[in-house]
């Protein structure tokens, strides 16, 4: 059954919608006006054909009018209510694709392997999932003007390279100690809270964040990082060594940044176009004029008051100034220092002909940090909540019956698995079952296992799974027109869009979709698979490059707190979750309990 439970007109709007049902009478009364005008017209014969043709022709316009104003008002009814919205398109949608309007586009939504592979093959020139990220992110105000091409490769695509080869190979030297740094996080998060029952409870989603950005300034930043540079700079810069954690300054920006971008590119989205600028059209040739010719007084004051990108910025800056040098000066045969940190591999993979700038680096820098920190801790970058460990530890509270087989695996391959990157099949399908079942992307406001019944039977927490949940993936705008096999039209703007969360419950590909089943994906299925039913990494050539590291990172994360802790949520208060388009997003003050486990029970070896 559709989500409405009901067959959705598309000017009518629910009588839910508040203040939407005037508007909807306003329509029936002028339509009742001009019926009842044309019943009269016609009983007086011939010449009354001409008023009524008068009286049309001025109904008419206003009648267009208003519609156009009910259905731009509908289009912001997606921002709230966008999973029913979906739901119910894909329930009638037979796999074909369908289109729903926001205030800031139009979505097509492809399901069906065919129309996937369609967007997958169609020029980066024709469908960019740059350009897509781009009005997502509005790097221009939140990445300190950096302003990237629509079309992928115009400046290089090192950075590929850099995150899908360069940083995975590493990983055998970063897990090792990064696994140590975050079991030492979790106690010291843990000894600022008070003892209740033997157990400390805290907000699981923030300290989630937390984690998150120290994995990656332990990943990113080289252990010697800033010994080449000026005293009083080196002394910023030694806190971003293995412990990055004591430069309280930088820390703290680099998670918050994380939220003011989500924050400010929203709201310069959902600006009317007359008062922001519009770059999607630029030639590369333009683009050194936008920042003094295009830039928006509105955005431009948003992105003032972003305080983590200036102190991100500033902070790294000096030490992409100095790698340049130090690039320079081995090009004539100086001997320089090596450095292995995502700085170098981002300045060695930028093109050679015209390497990348000091500034550049840092740019790129800046827009990789959101993605991997919103992909660890989200599993799907960008806007889409940071919640796929957090989803993972939830997941563990409601279904205590799988620590113990995890623990066990975890006591006898966690070893191995810090040495190689590889491994842990049994935490691997529990953490993609998660985030098959909660997909950051989400159009649903309510999680299916609600907070609130934790204290109830677990039988009733199940039935609540038959709530609808959608979200989507994939996304391309549209740089030229496009058509689709069934005819259907993409015009420039609009965007292509995958259903990621209804296919992956969908009961064709997944048997008793909607029950949690950890165990799901045997070996060798791996959570960095990326398929036509599983499209949390985004499909086929434009993948997420960062998977590996980000499967990576949740399993050392969640592997810590399976290790050290015995878990339980505490019941609260209304729904975990909220939504915004299709993200769903974990409300910061849901809490966990964590029991430590008794240490001479853990043995890695």
């Amino acid at each position: 059954m559709s989500s409405f439970g009901q067959t959705e007109v598309p000017w009518l709007l629910p009588a839910s919608s508040g203040g939407y049902v005037v508007a909807t009478v306003v329509i029936a009364m002028l339509a009742s006006v001009a019926l009842s005008k044309i019943v009269s017209s016609s009983r007086k014969g011939v010449r009354a054909v001409e008023p009524t043709r008068s009286l049309l022709s001025l109904v008419q316009p206003i009648f267009k009018f208003i519609l156009a104003v009910v259905n731009y008002c509908r289009s912001w009814e997606y921002l709230f209510r966008g999973q029913k919205i979906i739901q119910h398109k894909y329930d009638q949608s037979n796999r074909q694709p369908f289109e729903i309007h926001a205030p800031d586009n139009r979505y097509v939504f492809v399901s069906s392997p065919d129309h996937i592979k369609e967007v997958d093959q169609a020029p980066d020139t024709v469908l960019s999932l740059h350009a897509a990220t781009k009005q997502m992110l509005q790097p221009m105000y939140t990445m300190q003007n950096f302003n990237w091409f629509d079309r992928r490769g115009i400046d290089g695509v090192g950075f590929v390279r850099a995150i899908r080869t360069l940083l995975t190979n590493n990983l055998p030297q970063i897990l090792p100690d990064l696994s140590a740094i975050i079991g030492s996080r979790l106690e010291e998060m843990g000894d600022s809270y008070p003892t209740v029952n033997g157990t400390k409870q805290y907000p699981v989603y923030p300290a989630v964040v937390k984690l998150v950005v120290l994995s990656n300034a332990v990943s990113f930043f080289d252990k010697h990082l800033g010994m080449a540079l000026p005293p009083m700079i080196q002394i910023q810069m030694q806190e971003l060594t293995i412990y990055p954690a004591k430069n309280d300054g930088f820390m703290v920006s680099a998670w918050e940044f994380i939220e003011e971008t989500v924050i400010c590119a929203e709201i310069i989205r959902v600006l009317p176009k007359f008062i922001r600028p519009e770059t999607n059209t630029l030639l590369p040739e333009q683009a050194p004029t936008i920042l003094t010719l295009e830039f928006s007084v509105i955005g431009s004051i948003l992105g003032h008051r972003l305080a983590a990108q200036d102190v991100i910025y500033n902070t790294l800056l000096p030490i992409a100034e100095q790698r340049v040098v130090e690039r320079d000066l081995k090009a004539i045969g100086q001997v320089v220092p090596e450095h292995a940190d995502c700085i170098q591999w981002i300045l060695d993979t930028s093109p050679r002909q015209n390497p990348w700038s000091a500034k550049r680096v840092v740019h790129e820098l800046m827009a990789i940090w959101f993605g991997s920190v919103h992909t660890v801790s989200a599993l799907r970058p960008p806007i889409n909540g940071l919640t796929t460990v957090t989803f993972a530890i939830h997941d563990l509270c409601l279904y205590p019956e799988y620590v113990e087989p995890l623990r066990a695996e975890l006591r006898a391959e966690f070893t191995a698995f810090e040495r190689t990157g590889k491994g842990l099949p049994l935490l691997d399908s529990f953490i993609r079952e998660s985030a098959r079942l909660s997909p950051v992307e989400a159009r649903e406001l309510f999680h299916p296992y609600h907070l609130s019944l934790i204290a109830k039977e677990k039988a009733i927490i199940r039935q609540i799974a038959n709530l609808p949940i959608l979200s989507e993936s994939t996304r391309r705008s549209a740089l030229q027109p496009f058509t689709f096999s069934n005819g259907l039209k993409l015009e420039v703007g609009d965007w292509a869009c995958t259903p990621v969360r209804a296919i992956m419950q969908d009961p064709e590909y997944y048997p008793n979709p909607l029950r949690f089943n950890g165990f799901r994906f045997p070996n060798p299925s791996k959570l960095t698979d990326v398929g036509n039913t599983f499209h949390v990494w985004g499909t086929g050539r434009m993948a997420c490059p960062g998977r590996f590291y980000a499967a990576a990172i949740m399993k050392v994360i969640t592997g810590q707190v399976i290790l050290k802790y015995d878990t339980e949520l505490i019941p609260g208060k209304g729904n975990r979750f909220f939504a915004w388009r299709s993200a769903i997003l974990p409300k910061s003050s849901i809490r966990v309990a964590f029991k430590p486990v008794e240490t001479e029970m853990i043995n890695c070896d």
